[in-house]
């Protein structure tokens, strides 16, 4: 029965994170709230992954995204990279594939996953959205 609470949880988790209607930090943290009411973990074990210094990191750049936003630099940047492939998804992955690529030799998997959140703050320039950000990771 967990299991299957498990794979539903993880599906609808996919799902949300993919249509970029619901806010990807939100989504997070209702799979997490899911898994405790359902049973599956418990609080501690829930709140035990926010140990982890790769969390500190996210947060850190969430944070250092949301200043590249407010300063403008950000736009003026997402400018050039427009200006440099266009709107079209296919270019814009292969414009950013290789950078991912390139810092997971220095880096954990982890980190620059980490390291890419910050993109789909760009999402409001209509042409990244997550599944972007998922390929981009897989490359």
């Amino acid at each position: 029965m967990q299991l299957a609470l498990t794979f539903i949880i993880l599906i609808m988790t996919i799902i949300l994170f993919m249509s970029s209607r619901i806010r990807a930090d939100f989504v997070a943290l209702l799979a997490l709230l899911s898994m405790v009411i359902t049973g599956i973990l418990t609080p501690v074990e829930a709140l035990s992954g926010f140990s982890n210094n790769v969390v500190i990191l996210v947060a850190g750049l969430f944070i250092v995204g949301a200043g590249l936003l407010r300063t403008g630099l950000a736009q003026m940047a997402w400018r050039y990279v427009i200006a440099l492939v266009g709107k079209e998804r296919d270019k814009i992955i292969f414009l950013f594939a290789p950078y991912c690529r390139h810092c997971r030799w220095f880096m954990s998997n982890t980190g620059t996953v980490a390291l890419m959140l910050v993109i789909p703050l760009f999402s409001r320039f209509d042409c990244i959205d997550n599944a972007v950000l998922l390929s981009v990771h897989n490359s």
